[in-house]
């Protein structure tokens, strides 16, 4: 017969912090950052520049709590740097430049209006920010015309009324 006893015990009950409260406030602080570094990345790129969300990477491995997972407490202190890295692009140049790979490639007396910027889908396909390379998938729509001969139009509406002139500029495709 073993007989055992015990004296001074109390019956408490203690608040510890767990690996999801820290998750939960270190997600709350990502949140909060977000958005403040999302503009700085835009105020710093300028306006001639285009900055795609899907080309953000952001890094929040910086991160300290005030204390450890199982430790007894009502609450905490954590800080959390977060930093970026962005590609960005300059639009009106991908635009020219896709606009005279484009015309390059037109039929005979085919051309694309010297106004014209386009319509310009991307569609980030992968970004690997160690080697610097994005792989987009990009479609251009430019509207083609026929090219325009002024010197045959003024001839051929020569002496002509302002409503036979109308008539065959109208009729021209």
């Amino acid at each position: 017969l073993i007989q055992n006893s015990t004296a001074g015990a109390t019956d408490k009950d203690e608040t510890v912090v767990s690996q999801e409260d820290l998750d939960k406030a270190k997600d709350k602080l990502f949140k909060e950052l977000e958005t403040p570094v999302k503009e700085f990345l835009l105020k710093k790129a300028g306006a001639d520049l285009v900055l795609s969300e899907q080309m953000i990477q952001f890094d929040s491995s910086e991160i300290n709590a005030s204390i450890a997972v199982d430790s007894p407490a009502d609450n905490f202190k954590l800080t959390l740097k977060l930093k970026a890295q962005a590609f960005v692009y300059d639009n009106k140049n991908l635009r020219y430049n896709l606009k005279t790979k484009i015309s390059r490639n037109l039929k005979q007396g085919q051309t694309i209006s010297e106004t014209e910027f386009g319509n310009l889908e991307l569609n980030v396909k992968k970004v690997d920010f160690s080697f610097g390379l994005v792989d987009l998938a990009v479609k251009v729509t430019f509207p083609v015309a026929e090219n325009i001969d002024l010197k045959n139009i003024r001839t051929n509406i020569l002496g002509k009324s302002e409503v036979e002139a109308r008539r065959y500029i109208l009729s021209l495709p």
